[in-house]
């Protein structure tokens, strides 16, 4: 089988205009790249052969069909490469800086990767150190955690953390603050999209540059800096659409929220099959046309803060 690693590696074409909008994914390919994410999977170019890397159950067939119309007009020949990883994808809730609760929940899932719904723990008072030697599995696996803003965060300094990371902003090892509007691919080629932000409903009794920072907000600015793709799979923010009704016990829609305005945007933009979100601190789901929304609870449990909430996380099967 060809190295797919080698400089003669084949690119994918430039134009991609035949392929249908719902088979497409975000490319973040340059001029010497060799990999790069399809929708079903991962495609490696060398000379006139193509690796496909493949967990999808989607029919041989098919896929086969759809990776030609990828890839006209060029004569491929294809491996189809099964990769045997299972371990899961989990989505958690508020952490708080509560980080001995994230590392229990690395320690009894052992996931390929985390994703995280807001109110971190970037946060006054909390031990924001603790980043710096990641998360590992009982094996000592560093399993990475991708996060986006709350409202509860220490905004300017997690822009400072931002300021000192690398281009990638790992905030620690294996620790990545997803800006908002950024953007990740998951093993199986899906495409998650991260808008962090939220109001707080308790900024009236909070002081302004110590515990309340005015750029928890999400808003129509920073929407005009999100990516020009056609759609996402999956959406990570804090806070939940302004089009999906809340429950009525949550005090939350006493105070308007500008966040949820711009999520809303958000989603009629890129028409995502999958969002999830925080901030409420209680467990409910929706669905909005085709978009199922969760909200996750709490990470931690309200009475035990080092101790797994049940309804604070999801498994995303991939």
């Amino acid at each position: 089988m060809p190295n797919p690693h080698t400089p003669e590696c084949r690119i994918i074409p430039p134009d991609r205009s035949h392929i249908k909008a719902e088979d497409r994914s975000y490319f973040s390919c340059c001029e010497n790249t060799a990999q790069v994410a399809w929708r079903w999977g991962q495609l490696a170019f060398h000379q006139d052969s193509c690796i496909f890397l493949n967990e999808n159950p989607m029919p041989c067939q098919m896929i086969k069909k759809r990776l030609q119309e990828f890839l006209s007009p060029l004569q491929v020949t294809f491996y189809r490469v099964m990769v045997m990883n299972r371990r899961p994808i989990l989505i958690i809730g508020d952490i708080h800086g509560y980080f001995t609760v994230l590392d229990a929940f690395i320690k009894r899932f052992e996931p390929q990767l985390v994703l995280q719904c807001g109110d971190f723990g970037i946060w006054p008072g909390r031990n924001v150190e603790r980043l710096a030697s990641g998360f590992t599995t009982d094996a000592g696996q560093v399993v990475p955690i991708h996060f986006c803003d709350g409202n509860h965060e220490n905004h300017p300094k997690l822009r400072k953390l931002c300021e000192s990371a690398m281009a990638n902003l790992e905030v620690g090892e294996g620790v990545f603050y997803q800006p908002r509007g950024s953007l990740i691919t998951l093993p199986n080629g899906h495409v998650v999209l991260f808008a962090g932000g939220a109001c707080s409903v308790d900024k009236d009794i909070r002081t302004p540059g110590q515990d309340w920072f005015p750029e928890e907000i999400l808003t129509a600015n920073d929407f005009a800096h999100f990516p020009d793709i056609p759609f996402v799979d999956i959406v990570i923010s804090h806070a939940a659409p302004a089009s999906l009704k809340l429950l009525p016990l949550l005090d939350v829609e006493k105070c308007h929220d500008p966040s949820r305005d711009v999520l809303d945007k958000v989603l009629q933009r890129y028409r995502p099959k999958h969002w999830f979100c925080a901030h409420y601190h209680i467990a409910f789901s929706s669905k909005i046309k085709k978009c199922r929304i969760q909200a996750l609870d709490c990470g931690h449990s309200h009475k035990w803060k080092d101790e797994i909430n049940k309804d604070g996380y999801a498994v995303y099967e991939v």
